[in-house]
């Protein structure tokens, strides 16, 4: 009987001392990282559809302290005149979020803003997207939307260059290394990863 207590006892001391690594690690609302989404940019993403070989890349991060947003987008095979961050809500209102500007000497637009508690909830539920415009197409010929996720090497490997260039692109590479659980970049030898903070 008395075995019988004391492995009872260990349990519930190991299920306490679970909950407080889980709530420390991240599983009790603590913020302590970053959260990473990214986008591939087409013209299929168009409504409607627009026929085009332009493609883009688009990366947003959110400061640990959850208050503020960078967002970056590369692109490839357009003459841009404008890029913007977008959030399209279930009522099917589209809001313009954030005006990115073109960083000199890089193809990178870039912008950083202040993010309030409910454009992160959007975020999160995968309402923004990024739209690129250019002089054929004013209203964007390219766009994506934004899914929460690490951008894959392949897709981190169009900003990579430019991060030396872009201190926004810096930012986010800081940010994404930062993170727990690394995984290894091809193209930077950096350990980048996803905490239990997701």
């Amino acid at each position: 009987m008395t075995s019988v207590r004391c492995s009872t006892r260990r349990m519930r001391c190991l299920g306490v001392l679970l909950a407080f690594l889980l709530t420390a690690c991240g599983g009790g609302g603590h913020v302590d990282v970053a959260l990473v989404f990214h986008s591939d940019l087409s013209g299929t993403d168009r409504v409607p559809t627009v026929a085009t070989l332009a493609n883009g890349t688009g990366l947003v991060t959110v400061d640990a302290d959850r208050s503020h947003l960078t967002a970056t987008v590369v692109n490839s095979d357009i003459a841009v005149t404008g890029a913007e961050l977008r959030l399209i809500t279930p009522g099917f209102t589209d809001d313009l979020v954030l005006i990115l500007s073109l960083e000199p000497g890089t193809p990178v637009w870039s912008a950083r803003a202040p993010l309030d508690a409910g454009q992160l909830e959007q975020l999160r539920a995968g309402y923004f997207y990024f739209n690129v415009r250019s002089a054929l197409h004013p209203n964007g010929e390219i766009r994506g939307g934004l899914i929460e996720q690490l951008p894959s090497s392949a897709q981190w490997a169009h900003f990579d260059p430019w991060r030396q260039q872009s201190a926004l692109v810096a930012l986010q590479f800081e940010q994404i290394s930062q993170l727990e659980d690394g995984h290894e970049w091809p193209s930077s030898g950096v350990s980048i990863g996803i905490g239990l903070g997701f």
